[in-house]
């Protein structure tokens, strides 16, 4: 038997309700933007070769680990340190993780900082994150998505352990960016036809949300099963499957395998599935608001 990280599962977080259909990203207002004319550049650790994690700070403490996550929304604080924080839950919440709906406190983080991102009033969620930091052999105090990265353009050089915010490179690979309330995402084609998927730093898989999909595009070659543990440390399973041809915009990645969810949790959400940046052998990946484009290298 295999059993992959509970943190797969954290990172795929999708707040209640439904979302509704994903459009074109809009850019933010110039003064809600942070104005960089040279790229800010913030170190990071790489662990299992996907997962990203920052120094940062929560309020008043400092030198915390941040888990970068764009698959994550909202952010996520340790049990622990929202007690340091004194944070007080807004209210209860239901949110998806990948197979589950799982209750946790809504809270507001009173700010968050990373290299020159400074964000107020995050919205987040406490949760236990312990099984996060016993996959990686570190303490993980908070997990960060979009809701602070978004703040501006910004790139991840998995070679060189490198966050560069601020003005992206030019790539010859690139696709168009769309959000949705609580998701950035971009068009994969699968057997010619298009799929909308979010790009998650906190995964390393091509996961594809079965009840999402169409109907005419689930005739996959299917290889087994690969086994999980969810954060209540029941296991699951997710069909592995081969997926060709795989596109994005002008890039061909040939034959990927996948894996797909046969849970209904996912379904009636803006999205239709996850792509994990490692799954696509990707070293070099960017996301610019400015240009509205994902590009990868």
């Amino acid at each position: 038997m295999r059993t992959a990280s509970l943190f797969f599962l954290i990172s795929v977080v999708i707040s209640q309700p439904a979302l509704p259909q994903a459009h074109q990203l809009r850019p933010q207002p110039l003064e809600q933007r942070l104005k960089l004319s040279e790229p800010a550049i913030v170190p990071f650790k790489l662990y299992q070769d996907y997962i990203i994690v920052a120094h940062g700070s929560i309020g008043p403490l400092q030198g915390l680990n941040l888990l970068l996550d764009t698959g994550a929304n909202p952010a996520a604080v340790d049990r622990r340190l929202a007690t340091k924080l004194r944070l007080v839950p807004e209210r209860a919440r239901n949110l998806i993780l990948l197979n589950q709906d799982t209750p946790v406190e809504q809270v507001l983080l009173p700010s968050v900082q990373l290299g020159p991102i400074r964000a107020e009033a995050v919205p987040g969620v406490v949760q236990d994150l312990d099984p996060v930091a016993t996959y990686l052999g570190v303490r993980i105090d908070a997990i960060i998505g979009f809701g602070v990265l978004r703040r501006t353009s910004f790139a991840i050089d998995y070679r060189s352990k490198k966050l560069l915010f601020g003005p992206v490179q030019p790539s010859r690979f690139s696709a168009p960016l769309y959000q949705g309330p609580a998701t950035f995402t971009v068009h994969l084609q699968i057997q010619e036809r298009p799929v909308s998927l979010l790009v998650d730093t906190g995964s390393k898989d091509l996961i594809f949300f079965g009840c999402q999909l169409p109907r005419n595009i689930h005739n996959f070659v299917a290889t087994g099963f690969k086994t999980f543990l969810n954060s209540r440390g029941n296991e699951f399973q997710l069909r592995e499957v081969l997926v060709s041809p795989v596109r994005i915009g002008a890039a061909n990645f040939g034959v990927k395998p996948a894996l797909i969810t046969d849970d209904n949790v996912n379904c009636g959400q803006s999205l239709d599935g996850v792509v994990g940046p490692a799954s696509l052998g990707l070293k070099w990946i960017a996301f610019d608001f400015d240009q509205l484009r994902f590009s990868w290298r």
